[in-house]
């Protein structure tokens, strides 16, 4: 096949996806020959004369994609959008010929509101995270996605001589324009801050990497957090750079508690994202046990006791923490602190797509609720394996979830005075954090006084 039968080929099948769009009865649909324009049919939608608007990118080649990847999104919400329909134009759009502002400028998406704007483009970045197009000269790409761009201008009259903002087509926005993207204000670099020295690693994975540095201007010691793009990409296209933006936004949110780390700054290296925080006293748990370390049944029950004061705590800020583990929960003999928020969920605000995450042996398998039940489970397989942690550090280093979830099975635990509580946290029988501890308290009281 040669070069034009295969454009050709290209051709058609765009053209075909165009006219299969034409017939959705969920729009009222305007051809003004350049631009297939779609506004939703039944209901009168409010758009502001100027405000944020998002554009997608495209190219020749990924075009019928995009197009389709879209129209799966977006067509039963209530949201005014245009694509360009002729495949030729798409073309000489990309070439310039409608001027260089106009470069990669293939669809065009109209929010609404301020938080219709930040759910479109936390939901595209996401869906075409995997996908390179044509950059958009007169945009701002978000998250440094190469499809998903946005600017302000026009909404209401875009292109038209009677709009009394003028549209200059350059990357600006005004000065007094709100601008409700964080991302916006997070800087980019190409190396290093020269205020920040690293002197040590926690560990590098593909998760995320942890390091210590010295902030030299503030004679600070800081954790900073790096997360890669597509790293630890799960089935929803959530990778570990859009887990760390959102721990940034949790860790804001309770800034004034001393259980967490506090955000400090952050910035992007090309494209990788870091996230620098406080640091905190203490080891984790997992790092204590495995050296050797001992608890004492007052200190486990103070630790216990403590982690279920913060969860509260967080419940009480509208977070759900999705995360309990040895590894995120740090002790200096004295404290109690919690870390790694990257997996919590909002009760009001922007989610990331929820998946039932966990380390191994401390989430359910077969529950598929993320609530109270799930978090007094996780509290309760942090006893256990506290209790028993040469069983699960050996199953750990195995890496056999079906072993690690047998032993629960086979109520291996048997022996321990906590039995009761496991019994009943591993079947969901609590049904608050109160009748956990209570139950706990009791235990151990009738522990100690044998």
């Amino acid at each position: 096949m040669n070069y034009v039968e295969m454009k050709r080929i290209k051709r058609i099948t765009f053209h075909s996806l165009i006219s299969e769009l034409k017939k959705s009865s969920n729009y009222i649909i305007t051809d003004n020959k350049f631009w297939l324009c779609f506004s939703p049919r039944n209901i009168s939608l409010q758009l502001p004369s100027v405000g944020f608007k998002i554009h997608l990118s495209a190219t020749l080649n990924n075009a019928t994609d995009i197009l389709d990847k879209f129209w799966h999104y977006i067509q039963h919400k209530n949201i005014a959008w245009k694509v360009i329909q002729d495949f030729r134009d798409l073309e000489r759009q990309n070439l310039g010929y409608n001027g260089y502002s106009q470069i990669g400028k293939f669809i065009t998406i109209y929010p609404s509101t301020q938080n219709e704007l930040l759910q479109l483009l936390q939901d595209l970045e996401i869906i075409y995270k995997p996908m390179k197009s044509i950059s958009i000269p007169s945009d701002y790409s978000y998250m440094n996605s190469q499809v998903v761009y946005y600017r302000y201008g026009d909404i209401q009259n875009e292109g038209s001589t009677e709009s009394k903002y003028v549209d200059k087509r350059n990357r600006t926005i005004p000065n007094n324009v709100t601008i409700p993207i964080d991302d916006y204000f997070i800087p980019h670099f190409h190396e290093l801050p020269s205020c920040l020295y690293l002197c040590g690693i926690h560990h590098i994975s593909g998760k995320s990497s942890v390091y210590t540095a010295i902030n030299l201007e503030a004679a600070s010691t800081v954790i900073l957090k790096e997360a890669s793009p597509l790293h630890d990409l799960d089935i929803h296209g959530v990778d570990a750079i859009n887990r760390l933006h959102h721990e940034k936004i949790i860790l804001k949110k309770i800034s004034k508690f001393s259980f967490a780390p506090k955000f400090l700054s952050d910035f992007y290296i090309d494209d990788h994202y870091f996230l620098v925080m406080s640091k905190l006293p203490g080891e984790s748990l997992f790092s204590l046990l495995k050296n050797g370390g001992k608890l004492s049944i007052k200190q486990i029950l103070f630790i216990i006791r403590k982690i279920i004061c913060i969860v509260h705590t967080l419940q009480k800020q509208g977070i759900q923490y999705s995360d309990i583990s040895l590894t995120n929960v740090l002790f200096d003999q004295k404290s109690v602190y919690l870390v790694d928020y990257e997996y919590c969920q909002l009760n009001s605000g922007l989610n990331l797509p929820e998946i039932l995450a966990g380390a191994l042996g401390f989430y359910p398998i077969e529950y598929p609720f993320n609530d109270i039940k799930r978090t007094i489970y996780a509290i309760a397989a942090l006893l256990l394996n506290i209790e028993f942690f040469d069983d699960y550090s050996r199953i750990l280093y195995q890496d056999s979830e079906n072993d690690m979830y047998k032993r629960i099975e086979d109520r291996f635990y048997k022996s321990s005075y906590f039995n009761k509580i496991y019994d009943k946290a591993f079947t969901f029988n609590y049904t608050n954090l109160s009748e956990f501890l209570a139950e706990l308290k009791s235990t151990v009281r009738h522990y100690t006084s044998e």
